[in-house]
């Protein structure tokens, strides 16, 4: 499986990069995990990674799903609180 910048069409970068067998981390401002993804077959699996300080805010370990459209989901971490 291969993956690439979303932004590749504009820029016109054709470089793809093999997508981890073990899947990837995209980390916060402080180095934690913001949020983990894992692709097996047709099956994407989002992690909600740590606690974690992003854009000056402290987010929470939970997210909720909010739906857009039928074929597209926003992924929201929340503030943490106490």
């Amino acid at each position: 499986m291969k993956i690439r910048d979303s932004m590749s069409m504009l820029s016109g970068n054709k470089e793809l990069t093999d997508f981890p067998h073990g899947g990837i981390d995209i980390l916060a401002d402080d180095g934690r995990v913001l949020f983990g993804l894992t692709i097996k077959d047709n099956l994407l699996r989002i992690d909600s990674g740590d606690v974690c300080l992003h854009g000056d805010v402290m987010l929470n370990d939970r997210f909720s799903i909010e739906p857009v459209a039928a074929n597209c989901v926003n992924i929201l971490k929340h503030k943490y609180e106490k």
